[in-house]
């Protein structure tokens, strides 16, 4: 069979207005391992493209189908996470009937969903893990009509059943990767010029910026920053969270000179003033970060970045360097203030780390927002009232809270099926696209009422912009669950309630 032409899709993993819209970088990989084949390889996001439409999906399934008929690629591929599941199938089946030829393929994270994908839908084979090995052997096989079922790394069909192939083994040398295929893009519709990075984190967090006092130092170093540019300086992570469903294990890094010739590329081609690590793990290894921090002064390398950590792996010294050479901002991931759900998340951190870190970043002028993680098996009030005292050892004024989403392949996904707590798998992850982290699938001994107000008990404990009057009636809500009141209150009552519980740090 032929293989000249593949049509790459981003699936969003969020829907409505607004909402999960990202940068394919994963795809912009993929992109650049088949035009090594030579393979002619074109993206369709499917969000920049559904974007303000009323009907998207129509949409994008028409606006797909007819450019298969154009341009007649032989492969399509989707990418995306679990919850792109429910937008990927309708596209699938919507495909495999205009196009019953065309082979169909499902990489990233989006493979954790393998089964359905594989049961419900029109795709063909599930990548699990790195395309740049498997992804090569494949197309070679299929151009051979040579059998293919037998690689490693995939899953797929057999007699109605699904096979899980062994995984393929993973690249040793991150830097045999070439950079990504940034030419099949239009970067002009993910980071529009007119628009400053830097002014909107500042509006989003100058409260808690200020209320910390690093308004200032961080205002000087993002100055001027129009977007974020995405970089990959490693794969993997030392641990798995027991709501994590990362489909590549080991951690692996590129090396300083990698990175650094990337950041340089970028630089000049691009203009780049800002970038994002896209790493799980920046800091795994503490000496490459001093090194990256050395070589970006040895290299005049003047940007602001932010990017991800743990807290079990900097030192004050750490910290100054990053800070010194564009750190803005780390995200920890601090996920609970009760050590006993830490442990029950398998985070291999502490409380008290995490509080000793945040502060100590703080310190050296780097914002880091608290990002929780509520619901575990084990969480109960007590916990939740061990995070709010924990937040206020941080001195935080906001903070990011979402609710604990089991997905298949995370650790905590087995005790979703022991407990038969997810009765209809398809269902709950369109659930979870809709409605992000909210209270969905209740994981805990406590009553429901009760394990939904948790959310906005936090938020209460840490209102500051309330008068005594609307804390106290905020408190009897949280008492008898606002979910519970909605069936009762005016419809008016319910909007002016909504606004008082808004997310944004009591804006």
């Amino acid at each position: 069979m032929n293989i000249d032409k593949a049509l790459l899709i981003w699936v969003p993993s969020r829907r409505g207005r607004g909402a999960g819209k990202s940068f394919p970088v994963g795809l912009l990989y993929v992109g650049r391992t088949l035009e090594a084949l030579g393979v002619e390889a074109s993206i369709y996001d499917v969000y920049q493209h559904a974007f303000g439409c009323e009907d998207g999906d129509e949409f994008c399934r028409d606006r797909i189908i007819d450019q298969i008929a154009r341009d007649k690629p032989q492969i399509v591929g989707f990418s995306g996470i679990a919850t792109s599941y429910g937008w990927t199938k309708a596209l699938s089946l919507a495909i495999k009937e205009a196009h019953p030829d065309v082979l169909q393929l499902v990489g990233g994270a989006l493979c954790s969903t393998d089964n359905l994908l594989l049961t419900k839908t029109a795709v063909d084979v599930v990548f699990h893990g790195e395309s740049e090995v498997t992804l090569p052997a494949f197309v070679d096989r299929i151009r051979n009509d040579a059998k293919w079922d037998d690689l490693a790394g995939i899953s797929h069909r057999c007699d109605g059943e699904v096979v899980k192939n062994p995984p393929a083994e993973q690249i040793a040398d991150l830097d045999e990767i070439p950079y990504p295929a940034y030419h099949m893009v239009d970067l002009d519709e993910y980071f529009p010029k007119n628009e400053l990075f830097s002014e909107k984190f500042l509006a989003h967090y100058r409260g808690d910026l200020e209320h910390q006092g690093i308004y200032e130092s961080i205002a000087r170093k993002i100055a001027g920053v129009g977007n974020l540019f995405p970089l990959v300086t490693a794969r993997g992570c030392t641990h798995k969270c027991s709501f994590c469903y990362r489909h590549m294990s080991r951690y692996r890094r590129h090396s300083i000179d990698y990175v650094i010739g990337h950041l340089k590329y970028v630089i000049e081609k691009f203009g780049v003033r800002g970038v994002g690590f896209y790493d799980e793990l920046f800091n795994g290894d503490m000496q490459w970060v001093f090194d990256f921090c050395a070589a970006m002064r040895e290299n005049d390398i003047q940007i602001a970045y932010k990017t991800s950590a743990r807290a079990d792996k900097v030192s004050k010294e750490l910290l100054t360097e990053m800070s010194q050479t564009g750190c803005f901002n780390l995200e920890f991931g601090h996920e609970s203030g009760s050590d006993r759900i830490l442990k029950e998340y398998r985070k291999g951190i502490t409380r008290q780390q995490n509080i000793d870190t945040t502060l100590l970043a703080r310190e050296c002028g780097i914002y880091s927002a608290v990002q929780l993680v509520i619901g575990s098996p084990g969480e109960t009030r007590e916990t939740i009232d061990q995070t709010v005292d924990f937040l206020r050892q941080v001195n935080a004024r906001n903070c990011s809270i979402n609710y604990i989403l089991p997905f298949p392949g995370a650790p905590i996904w087995k005790y979703v099926e022991e407990n038969n707590l997810i009765a209809d798998h398809e269902d709950y992850l369109d659930r979870v696209a809709v409605r992000g982290g909210g209270p969905i699938v209740n994981l805990t001994q406590v009553r429901d009422n009760q394990w939904r107000s948790w959310a906005d008990y936090i938020l209460y404990k840490l209102q500051k912009r309330c008068t005594l009057a609307e804390k106290d009636f905020l408190g009897f809500i949280n008492i008898c669950g606002k979910y519970y009141l909605k069936k009762i209150l005016p419809r008016g009552l319910q909007v002016r309630l909504g606004k008082l519980f808004a997310r944004r740090g009591g804006e």
